[in-house]
């Protein structure tokens, strides 16, 4: 028996338009019969949601349904639910409210309560089944511990800031948007289809939002910070307002107080939760969310600054300190001898310059031949701990190709997150690459980056376990040479400290540096009292003041990020914020070029840097062939520089540095003819230059004929090549 609107009694509600004249509001009156079959329950506590299969509309006409039983209120409730509508009518509303303006959610069928007297006894939201979906929770640990790639994470945090911004125009407010409550399609080809919201009971309408409310909404989302700070990003499509974000900071605390509090509110609720949640289901810590990045080729940071502080022991910040300050004697000794010997002695340069190079399947051969008009230079491969057996195996025929061709190689292992935690993945690698390569192998290097956290390792003894094998290593393979730890930027406490722990009889035959100087600015800008050839002296000081090291330094990275390739960029992702961006981490092709060149002749001639791989040979944010057009790359400006710098000097011998005023750089090297070579440059602004010794020939960074008129020519930032008149020595004017 149906009452108003088609309603069955002894209920008040609404059913929509769309199944009145059906059979379904007959049948909406075996509601409480449906919630109280156990078999159809999807999820229990204080409200049950149960799925009803097969229910019949017309005839050959059936729907799958999902009821929700609200559990009776309170009394005090009971009084609030008259008069604002109750948690079930309110689900109603806010869905039509959304589906009315394009919004997901699924379709509302009905709202049903039943009073006695002023007590709510039963409450029901009713809506059509969607088929094939999953939630939020679900995706984002199938994505974090089962397929942690950066650009489909993003993808889906793009999607749900977009549908929950589609839903705030809506003027909806969920007020419990937590993970479980997005429903998601699952994804095609790592895109997503717009979100659903779920839950609506909380929900209120308004015609208009203030970033108060649009914060608190957020602040149930459960997604480490700086993914946090991406999807806020992709919502506003600019960075917050100070005051979102202050506010979204408050009632995130808030929250979390709340949410640690329930064990203690609702002790037997919480442990039946606990025990029926499966352990691939339950989110990992967010210091072991490790994402890759295959665009800028590097994990990335899931949690700001200062949350990544908050996981570091202050005892091993302690103890990374006392082994700085112990060692800080023999390090500032070794540190003032490096500058007083830099420069003043004769450097062979053959090999000193190495490319890293990356397998792809799609770049090789172009690759491969732009190596031959380099000639034979050492070549850097890196095997990484995430990549597996098949990566390692595509690594290894990379290797084998390029040592065919007479290039020196290097192989340096990068670690992972779950390589650390699991170290058996580590040793794995290790054992198969040397293995099969180290007949070979010129360098191996043990470790990336060791002291940053993206990387993997958060303390001393993770750092350790990656070092770990070094003495078996050195025992089985007497003949290959071992560099690291491998540390990034100028942090000289972490390579101090990381050598001082070394395992007991083990050593390096180099130090590895990442030496990165200033990423907006030339090689010889400083930073504090440091420019490049002062940062050399220092971290070559660390290794020689270390018993663990036995050799020289090995800059295995560097590079400048280049401006205007957005994600790509090494500095800019894992999302490229809109709008503009103030002093923007890189620089343009042509200045990349200059850079690249007096950064290797600094490293190289001072005599403090045995070796400098740059990284890398392609790669559209840094490389020094651009990949944006994968069938056609594209050479810039500092491969063809590289390429003539190598024709020039690469194998010459550097003999002495020279500086003239104002500002002006000389570098002069024998020829393996007998002649001179000088290269110059002036670090100030261009400007015509007097040459201070007769010459025959000036060319020009790739290799042009310079114009020589009047003895003078314009010295800039770019290097030139100045070729002294004489076969043996040169002339002063």
């Amino acid at each position: 028996m149906t009452g108003s609107g088609g309603v069955p009694e002894p209920y008040v509600g609404q059913i929509s338009e769309a199944f009145l004249g059906t059979g379904l509001p007959e049948r909406l009156s075996d509601v409480a019969m449906w919630v109280r079959e156990p078999a159809s329950v999807m999820s229990s506590g204080r409200n049950n949601v149960v799925l009803v299969q097969g229910v019949e509309v017309r005839e050959g006409e059936s729907v799958d349904l999902v009821v929700k039983s609200f559990g009776q209120p309170a009394l005090w409730r009971n009084v609030c639910d008259k008069w604002r509508a109750t948690r079930a009518r309110r689900s109603w509303s806010a869905a039509e409210r959304l589906a009315s303006h394009g919004v997901g959610t699924p379709r509302p069928v009905a709202w049903l309560d039943s009073w006695t007297g002023n007590r709510l006894t039963e409450s029901y939201y009713v809506s059509i089944r969607e088929p094939d979906v999953t939630d939020l929770r679900r995706e984002i640990i199938r994505l974090f511990r089962e397929d942690p790639a950066c650009w489909k994470i993003m993808n889906l945090l793009e999607r749900i800031a977009l549908s929950v911004r589609a839903m705030h125009r809506a003027g909806v407010i969920h007020r419990d948007l937590g993970n479980q409550n997005i429903l998601l399609t699952p994804e095609v080809d790592g895109h997503w289809e717009a979100a659903s919201f779920v839950d609506l009971n909380r929900a209120r309408i308004f015609d208009e939002l203030s970033e108060i409310q649009i914060a608190r909404d957020f602040s149930r989302l459960h997604l480490p910070s700086d993914l946090l700070r991406v999807l806020y990003e992709m919502y506003f499509d600019a960075r917050p307002s100070a005051e979102f974000s202050a506010c979204e900071r408050r009632c995130r605390r808030r929250y979390g107080i709340h949410a640690r509090t329930r064990k203690i509110r609702h002790p037997f609720r919480e442990a039946r939760i606990a025990r029926n949640v499966e352990p691939r289901m339950r989110y990992p810590e967010f210091k072991d969310v490790w994402i890759w990045d295959h665009r800028s080729a590097q994990p990335i940071n899931v949690l700001h600054r200062r949350d990544r502080n908050k996981l570091h022991s202050p005892r091993d910040a302690l103890g990374v300190f006392v082994s700085t300050l112990c060692g800080a004697p023999a390090l500032l000794r070794s540190y003032r001898k490096n500058l007083r010997q830099a420069f003043a002695r004769q450097i062979l340069m053959k090999e000193r310059i190495g490319l890293a190079i990356e397998p792809s399947d799609e770049t090789l051969d172009a690759e491969m031949g732009a190596l031959q008009s380099l000639g034979a230079i050492p070549i850097l491969i890196r095997f990484y701990a995430h990549a597996g057996p098949e990566g390692w195996e595509q690594a290894m025929t990379l290797a084998r190709r390029v040592h065919e061709r007479g290039h020196p190689v290097t192989a340096a292992f990068v670690q992972s997150r779950d390589a650390i935690r699991d170290p058996s993945t580590w040793d794995s690698m290790l054992q198969l690459v040397l293995d099969r390569l180290h007949p070979f192998l010129d360098w191996v290097e043990i470790g990336h980056a060791v002291n940053r956290v993206k990387w993997g390792a958060w303390s001393h003894r993770e750092r350790m376990r990656i070092l770990s094998p070094l003495p078996r290593l050195r025992e089985k393979y007497p003949g290959i040479r071992f560099m690291g730890p491998a540390a990034i930027d100028f942090e000289i406490p972490y390579p101090v400290s990381t050598l001082r722990g070394l395992p007991e009889g083990s050593w390096l035959d180099a130090m590895s540096h990442h030496l990165y100087v200033d990423r907006r600015g030339a090689p010889e800008n400083r930073q504090g009292p440091f420019d490049t050839l002062r940062k050399c002296a220092m971290t070559l000081a660390a290794g020689a003041s270390s018993s663990r090291c036995s050799g020289g330094l090995i800059v295995s990275e560097v590079n400048w990020p280049l401006t205007g390739t957005g994600v790509y960029s090494p500095v800019v992702s894992p999302y490229d914020t809109p709008g503009p961006r103030k002093n923007d981490p890189g620089v343009d092709e042509e200045t990349y070029a200059d850079y690249m060149i007096r950064y290797l002749l600094i490293t190289i001639c001072s005599g403090l840097v045995e070796r400098v791989y740059w990284w890398r040979l392609v790669a559209r944010g840094y490389g020094l062939i651009d990949d944006t057009e994968i069938h056609s790359l594209r050479p810039r400006p500092a491969f063809h520089m590289l390429q003539r710098f190598l024709t020039e000097v690469g194998d010459a011998t550097f003999e002495r540095y020279e500086s003239a005023p104002p500002d002006v750089h000389l570098y002069f090297f024998l020829l393996e003819d007998g002649r001179s070579c000088v290269v110059a440059y002036r670090t100030g602004s261009p400007a015509p230059w007097a040459l201070p010794f007769e010459c025959d020939q000036v060319r020009a960074a790739t290799g042009e004929t310079a114009d020589l008129a009047g003895g003078k020519i314009e010295l800039s930032g770019r290097p030139v090549y100045l070729i002294p008149s004489g076969h043996h020595g040169i002339r002063k004017r």
